[in-house]
Parts: structure tokens; C-alpha cells; sequence
């Protein structure tokens, strides 16, 4: 559907022609950018253009690729002569066939399935249009076409690019929202038409129509079944809403034309008639796909669709048009206005996609995203905004009488003068993992509740970074380098990290404990914590601080080294899952978390592995055995590891594993520290020579008890293993009993050196009864 809508808007094909009032659709089976290939320097008398050629071909560049649209296109360079050959399928036999093509003026031959159909020289081609397309009527070709495998072969002595072949048909199937343009000519002298608007798609539910006269609008008077429908004045015209009810499958309209002035519409469905009355459906998609500021595929479109249409509220980005937003960074450029280019009354959700793609949404000095009530109303709709790159705004978000909740993560607001400016009246707005930089006025101005802010990094500002009414909680952010004040009113700080080059805290700021001051004055006096678990330290070059840069996750951020202060100060108390950087980054790696937007991780390479490689057996149990030494290099105290045994040879697996081919093994284990860990093999095969894989990783190591349970298994020939779950560096003792009454060790003391221990009865004999119990020695 989005691609012949977009073909009729485009190129202004009449819907229909003449008397002709029968509904048609337009097909299109080779649109602007489907790939070609193409091929210069071949003679005219080359056989290139039969569907059988043997010639070497090359892909065309971009400009053909898969693009519905004719705004931005890339030309193929000119040479003496250029070659394009394109394949394409017909899915339904058209009833009328046309060439539009965008090149230069020469000589032009076509040919579809190797016969020719059009011949043309440089005096004898068809004058371009306003967007620069030559039309070429193939309606008498139609017969050579066929299901499948279809060849369009063009040559030309200019440059080239949109080769378009398209069709008209009957069948309206294609389209969610079609026109019945039963009686809309309109005699010399009317002023109304009626249509009626049918229903293609059982999920519609809803759509606008807009009226457009090209710079004269007009007003319009629009009903249906006798009721009348407000009509909405926007930027570019008129509109007004058509709703489906229940299986309602079209809607009557009849429109009236208020003035007597009517310029013809401009990219849109049009009506033949001297009115000139013009009508628009926007396409049904929040997917942005062009950088264009306006028209289709473009941000400000899926704003307005997602507002206009239930169910497609989040707007995405695609890479269907050739517009890499996933694969490499790409800037919309917006003209900024008053009021806001994005204002809204409804809310949506705008998602950007994840690295690598990262989508940066350029404003020129005005503001940008604005939500708010109209009229005195309050705004209830959700609004949120997700990997994205704003600059360049005189406000780049802001909401006012706002009653919806708001989420704005993983965006970096830069170079605006107020990035967040935030009134919301029903529940606290949500900021988080985001950046702010080089902002002049503002990074967050608040109004009314208090927004939750975790896990965001503020630098090189020179504004004010927080600007609240009233005492906001903040969690988890680093200030660096900001030349403003950190705070111009008060502010709860927890588990922060704070530098600045002058006196740049609130009066009455709160340190609700984690911070780490650096450098900071407050009244004029260097700052002393208010809270017993915050530290102060005189200087920047203290702190341990990095580069701002990409340090994984989508935006960027501030490491600390490993002998930072903010290291393990935070308290571990209400602390997010993740970092500024988002999973896998953990938030609470050590003892405690660390003060500020980043919190240094676990490597395996912090665990050093050592490993016996000789394995000694032990023929009382049947079992080799090897020692791995565990030696804890990280400045924390680790919780527990992982360690991943693989790479054994056939007949021999891992007997004591806590998985399968994994070893968990509990901590604390202190910085400096090693665990011993004895693998247990067990082998069919004698003098095996064992060499096992090990790797390490760091993930929290479950508490065995909840995890593991006691097992018996009975072995060939009768024996029986035991299966304990246990702690490790603990010492045990498994005892025996025959009426659970009296209770005597079976065998010496077990040090376990994992979350499980196995022991074997080594009595041959099954007694009737026989029971067993596992106590831990003091």
C-alpha cells in the first residue's frame, strides 16, 4: 500500500481520467531504488538488452535503492552512453502501462523483453515535468509481459536515474483506504462533491483526509449521514477524520466548498474538476525511512500518523529507503519554529535504533519535541524517548499541564540551551542513562513533580544543569567539567560523583549519602559531606576519572580507574540494575556499588587461572583429580565465579561439576585472594592424559542450597553416590544411619571446595535400611 500511495502523490496521477468513474489503484513494478545494474561504454548494436546478454554487469550505486519516494535520488554519473537493466515480476496484469523516467536530454532507447519500445532522439522527447519525469505510454506493450521474469533494458547518452514502470488496474484490494469516486466531477460552477471512503483493511479503524489547494487551502464544510465533521486547520491545509465503526466497510462524505478560490492541489490524490479540489490520505506508518524534515517517510509525518491512528504510536526508524539509521550515525535536520515543529496534544513514543545506528535529530535554534494541553486542557497521553541524539534546540523537550507519564533513556541532549523542560502533574517524569552537553541555559528544568533522575552523565554545560522547584532525587550521575551551577535549587544527591571548577552547588543541596565531592565549594567553602557514608576530596586529579567516550552502551560516559574514590562508595541500598550503559553493564559490581554514572566491572582477565596440568588418580574412587588455583587480581571482593571446564577427551567428562562442564564455586574471596578448586574426571579409559579448557566468568554464584538438592545415585554393581550441596571452603562430615535414631560417620571429614560435594558408601553391601545425613563441622 505505501508504495503506490506514494506513486500517485508524487507524480499527481489522476485517479481518474476522463468520464472514466471506476475505482483504479496504480501498480508499481520497478520503483526508484530497486537495485539494477548497470553498465557503460556498450555499443548500440551490443546484444545487452535481451533477457539472455552476456555481459558483465555492475550493481547500481545508491539512489536505486529500495525507495518508493522521487525527492532525493542519486544520478548515475553521465557517460557517453549508460546501460540500466532491471528484472521485475507482475502480480496483476495492468490495463495501463507508463515509462517515468528522470534523465538528461539525448537519445533514449528502451527495450522490455528484449523488444524495443521506445526509440527516441534528443528533439523528439517528451518535455519533463515539475519534478523533472518523462512519461512514456507502454499500454500497447502490455502483452509482452508475464508473471514472472520480466527485463527492462534502457539506454541513454545522458545521465539517468528513477526508472519507474507502473500500471493502472481495477483491483483496489491492495489499498487499506480507497475512494469510490462515484459523481466527484464537478460541473462548471458546483461547489461540493460527494465520495464515499471504503474500508480495505479490517484493522483500520481510522484515518484523516486532507484537503489541499496548494497555497490557497480553502475552507470546506464536511458531513456525513447528515452529521457534521470538524474540519482541522494544519499547516498545510485542511483535515478531517474518517471512522470506521464495527465491520463497517466504507464511510459517505460529502464535501462543500466554502470559498471560490481553488489553486490546484500539489501532491495529492486529485479529482479532475475545475475546482481543483484535491484530496490526501497519509500513509498509515510511524516508520521513518528519509531525513527529510516533511512529506512521507518523514519524522514529522509518523509524529502526526502516530497521533492520528490508534495502534501506531511508536515511531521507528528502517533502513527500507537506503537511509542506514541502523548501520552508521545519520542526521535529520528539522526546521524549528514557534510553536514547536513536534507539538502534540497526544503522546507517542520515538525509538532509535541501537548501536550502531544512532540517529541525531539536528534543530536550527527553535524548540523541538513539545506536549502539552490545548486550550487549558491537560495533555494525557505517554511520552517517551529512546536512543536518540538531540542538539541544537532552544528547547528540545518540553511538556506543559502534562498528565501522561513521561520516560526519556538513552539519549544525549547537546549543544541546546534548555535540553528537558519538564511540567508534569500526575507522575513523576523519568530521566535516565542519559547525556547532557554542552548545554546553555538548562539541562533539566522542573516544575511541579519531581522527576526521577538515575544514571546520567552532565559535562561541559554552561548553563544551570538542574533547575528544580522542588527537592529532586537524583541517583547515580557524574558532573564533570560543567562551567554553570550543578544546581540552583535543592537537590537530593545519592551515590554521586560531583567535580566542577567553581562553587557550583545549591545552598541547600541534600547529600543523602555514596557522593563523591571533588573540588567543589559550596557558600564559598570547599564542601564537607553532610552524610557519614559520602567523601570529599580537594581535587579533580584525585577522582580517578577517564574520557568522555563510548565505553560501550549508547551514549557516552565517564569511566573511573580501579584506584578511584567513588570506587565501591555507594550505598547498596534502591540502586538501578545497570549502569549509564545499560545491560550487561551491572550496578552493583564489589561490595557496593560506585558513586556516579559508571561503575567499573568485573574481566575475567581479574581472575588468573593456574592449573596442574599432571592429574593425579585415586583408585579408591575410581576418579582422576587436578588442582586449579584461582587467584583473585581485582581490587574487589569477589562473590563467587564461574569456572567452565571443556575440551576433555573422549571417555572422560567432569564428575563434581555444579552444570554441565561448570564448576560454581561461592565467595567471598578478597582482593589478593585464591580458591583451590579439584576437578573430578571420571574415565573408562586408564592413563588418560587430561588438559581441559577452563574459562572463568563472573556472574553472582546462586546460594546452593536454593539450587541444588541432595541426590543418590546408584551406580553398576550396586554402589551408591551421594550428591551434597554444600558451601564452599566448608568442612563436613556425612554420617550413616539404620533407624534414624543413632547416627555414626562414614569415613574421614570432606572439604568442600565447590557448592557440591559427592561422596561414595563405600560399603559393597545394601543393607535393608540405610540412612544418610550431612553435618557441617565448626
Amino acid at each position: 500500500m505505501k508504495i503506490w500511495i506514494a506513486l500517485l502523490l508524487l507524480l499527481n496521477l489522476p485517479l481518474v481520467s476522463g468520464q472514466d468513474t471506476s475505482p483504479s489503484a496504480t501498480l508499481v513494478f520497478v520503483a526508484d531504488g530497486h537495485e539494477a545494474a548497470y553498465r557503460p561504454y556498450l555499443s548500440a548494436e551490443d546484444d545487452w538488452f535481451s533477457p539472455d546478454a552476456a555481459v558483465n554487469w555492475s550493481i547500481a550505486p545508491a539512489g536505486f535503492g529500495p525507495r518508493s519516494h522521487f525527492t532525493e535520488v542519486s544520478t548515475v554519473a553521465s557517460f557517453q552512453a549508460i546501460h540500466l537493466r532491471q528484472w521485475f515480476d507482475v502480480a496483476a496484469t495492468p490495463e495501463t502501462l507508463t515509462l517515468s523516467l528522470k534523465h538528461d536530454a539525448g537519445e533514449l532507447a528502451v527495450y522490455l523483453n528484449g523488444e524495443r519500445v521506445v526509440s527516441r532522439t534528443s528533439v523528439s522527447l517528451p518535455a519533463a515535468d515539475s519534478r523533472g519525469f518523462r512519461h512514456y505510454d507502454l499500454t500497447a506493450h502490455i502483452p509482452a509481459l508475464t508473471a514472472a521474469k520480466n527485463l527492462l533494458a534502457i539506454r541513454t547518452t545522458g545521465s539517468i536515474a528513477v526508472p519507474i514502470l507502473h500500471g493502472t488496474t481495477r483491483d483496489l484490494t491492495k489499498s487499506a483506504v480507497a475512494f469510490d469516486p462515484t459523481a466527484l466531477r464537478c460541473a462548471e460552477g458546483e461547489t461540493s462533491v460527494s465520495i464515499r471512503i471504503l474500508r480495505r483493511s479490517p484493522d483500520l479503524q481510522r484515518t484523516y483526509l486532507d484537503l489541499s489547494n496548494d497555497s490557497n487551502p480553502g475552507d470546506f464544510a464536511v458531513t456525513s449521514r447528515g452529521q457534521e465533521i470538524p474540519v482541522d486547520v494544519f499547516q498545510f491545509g485542511r483535515r478531517f477524520r474518517v471512522a470506521f465503526s464495527g465491520e463497517e466497510t466504507e464511510v459517505p462524505i460529502h464535501i462543500r466548498i466554502l470559498d471560490d478560490v481553488h489553486a490546484e492541489g500539489l501532491e495529492a490524490i486529485r479529482f479532475q474538476g475545475p475546482s481543483g479540489l484535491s484530496l490526501l490520505i497519509p500513509p498509515n506508518d510511524t516508520v521513518v525511512t528519509r531525513t527529510s524534515a516533511v512529506g512521507e517517510g518523514s519524522l514529522r509525518q509518523a509524529i502526526e500518523n502516530a497521533e492520528n491512528l490508534p495502534g501506531l504510536e511508536t515511531i521507528t526508524f528502517s533502513d527500507e529507503e537506503g537511509v542506514p539509521f541502523s548501520l552508521a550515525p545519520v542526521t535529520v535536520v528539522l526546521g524549528n519554529g514557534s510553536p514547536s515543529p513536534y507539538g502534540a496534544r497526544e503522546g507517542f513514543t520515538i525509538e532509535g535504533p541501537p548501536s550502531p545506528g544512532r540517529v541525531t535529530i539536528q534543530g536550527t535554534g527553535g524548540p523541538l519535541f513539545s506536549i502539552a494541553g490545548a486550550n487549558g486542557t491537560a495533555a494525557s497521553q505517554d511520552l517517551t524517548l529512546r536512543r536518540l541524539v538531540i542538539r541544537g534546540a532552544s528547547v528540545a523537550v518540553q511538556s506543559m499541564r502534562y498528565e501522561g507519564s513521561m520516560l526519556i533513556e538513552d539519549c544525549e541532549f547537546i549543544g541546546n540551551q534548555t535540553a528537558l523542560d519538564l511540567y508534569g502533574r500526575s507522575s513523576a517524569p523519568i530521566v535516565r542513562r542519559c547525556l547532557f552537553e554542552g548545554n546553555t541555559e538548562h539541562c533539566i528544568r522542573q516544575y511541579w513533580l519531581s522527576p526521577v533522575i538515575e544514571n546520567c552523565t552532565f559535562t561541559g554545560n554552561e548553563g544551570v544543569c538542574l533547575d528544580m522547584l522542588t527537592p529532586s532525587p537524583l541517583k547515580h550521575c557524574t558532573f564533570a567539567a560543567n562551567h554553570g551551577a550543578i544546581s540552583s535549587r535543592p537537590v537530593q544527591f545519592t551515590n554521586c560523583l560531583l567535580t566542577g571548577e567553581i562553587g557550583n552547588l545549591g545552598a541547600s543541596t541534600f547529600d543523602r549519602g555514596g557522593n563523591l565531592f571533588v573540588g567543589l565549594l559550596r557558600d564559598g567553602e570547599p564542601i564537607s559531606p553532610d552524610h557519614p557514608g559520602s567523601l570529599a576530596v580537594a581535587s579533580p586529579a584525585e577522582a580517578g576519572l577517564g574520557e568522555l567516550d563510548f565505553h560501550g552502551g549508547f551514549t557516552r560516559t565517564i569511566p573511573i580507574s580501579a584506584n578511584s574514590p567513588a570506587l565501591d562508595l555507594g550505598l547498596p541500598a534502591e540502586t538501578p540494575a545497570f549502569d549509564q550503559r545499560g545491560e550487561p553493564f551491572r550496578r552493583h559490581v564489589g561490595l557496593a556499588p560506585d558513586a556516579g554514572a559508571y561503575e567499573l566491572q568485573f574481566s575475567p582477565d581479574d581472575l588468573a587461572i593456574g592449573l596442574t596440568i599432571e592429574p593425579g588418580y585415586d583408585a579408591a574412587s575410581g576418579l582422576y583429580f587436578q588442582l586449579v588455583i584461582v587467584h583473585n587480581d581485582s581490587p574487589w571482593t569477589q562473590s563467587g565465579f564461574r569456572l567452565a571446564v571443556s575440551g576433555l577427551p573422549a571417555g572422560a567428562t567432569l564428575y563434581n561439576s555444579s552444570g554441565d562442564g561448570f564448576i560454581d564455586v561461592a565467595g567471598p574471596m578478597e582482593s589478593g585472594d585464591y580458591r583451590i578448586v579439584i576437578l573430578q574426571y571420571s574415565a573408562n579409559l586408564p592413563d588418560l592424559r587430561l588438559t581441559p579448557v577452563l574459562a572463568i566468568s563472573l556472574p553472582p554464584v546462586p546460594d546452593p542450597t536454593e539450587t541444588m538438592a541432595t541426590r543418590l545415585e546408584i551406580e553398576t554393581g550396586g554402589g551408591r553416590c551421594l550428591h551434597f550441596p554444600t558451601e564452599p571452603g566448608g568442612e563436613y562430615q556425612v554420617e550413616v544411619s539404620a533407624d534414624l535414631s543413632e547416627w555414626r560417620p562414614a569415613g574421614p571429614a570432606i572439604f568442600a571446595e565447590s557448592s557440591q560435594i559427592m561422596w561414595r558408601d563405600g560399603d559393597p553391601a545394601m543393607p535393608e535400611g540405610r540412612f544418610y545425613r550431612l553435618s557441617e563441622l565448626d
